[in-house]
C-alpha cells in the first residue's frame, strides 16, 4: 500500500511539473508575439537644410517598398567657397543617425574639397537608418576657409571626426 501511494504521489507531481512547464511555454510565446516590433521608416520624409547656403534642389525615394530603400537627396551649394565636409542627420539629440561626406585626410594633409562653389550634387541615406518621426536634416558643413554652418551638434561631431583623421597618421608613427 505504502508503495501505491508513493507512485501516486510522483505521478501527480509529474503531472503538475508538465502542466506548469506548458504553461509557461504558451505564456511566453504570447508575450513573445505582443512585442512591438521597432518602427521602420517606409516613406520619404521631409528633408530640411540646416545650413544657409545649401538648397535642397531634389528629394527621391530609390528602391521603394523594399527593405534596403534608400533617400536621395540632390542639394545645390550656393555659396562661394567650397565645401569640405557635410553631414546629414536623422533623429535627435536621444537617437540619431547621420552620413558623413568629408575630405579629411591623416596626419597635417590639408582636407580634400569634396563640393565646388555653385556644383550640384547627391548623397544616400538609406531608410533603415532614418529615426521615425523625423525629418532628413542637412544637419553641417565645413567650408575650406574653416568656416562652418549648421547645428552646433552636428559641427561637433564633425570637428571629433575631422580631429580623429589628423590624429590618425599620429597614431601609425608612434612606437608600439
Amino acid at each position: 500500500m505504502r508503495s501505491r501511494t508513493i507512485i501516486f504521489v510522483v505521478v501527480i507531481i509529474i503531472c503538475l511539473i508538465t502542466v506548469a512547464f506548458l504553461t509557461f511555454t504558451v505564456l511566453k510565446r504570447d508575450v513573445q508575439g505582443q512585442q512591438k516590433q521597432p518602427e521602420r521608416v517606409t516613406e520619404l520624409p521631409q528633408v530640411v537644410s540646416k545650413v544657409k547656403n545649401l538648397e535642397i534642389i531634389n528629394t527621391s525615394l530609390r528602391g521603394e517598398g523594399k527593405r534596403d530603400a534608400i533617400a536621395v537627396i540632390k542639394m545645390r551649394n550656393n555659396s562661394d567657397k567650397p565645401i569640405i565636409a557635410i553631414t546629414i542627420v536623422s533623429g535627435d539629440d536621444k537617437d540619431s543617425s547621420g552620413i558623413n561626406f568629408n575630405g579629411f585626410n591623416e596626419g597635417n594633409v590639408p582636407p580634400s574639397i569634396v563640393i565646388q562653389p555653385y556644383e550640384t550634387f547627391e548623397m544616400d541615406m538609406p531608410l533603415a537608418n532614418l529615426r521615425p518621426s523625423f525629418p532628413i536634416r542637412i544637419g553641417g558643413v565645413m567650408y575650406a576657409d574653416g568656416i562652418e554652418d549648421g547645428e552646433e551638434e552636428t559641427l561637433r561631431t564633425m570637428r571629433g571626426q575631422k580631429e580623429h583623421y589628423k590624429n590618425k597618421k599620429k597614431e601609425k608613427d608612434s612606437p608600439q
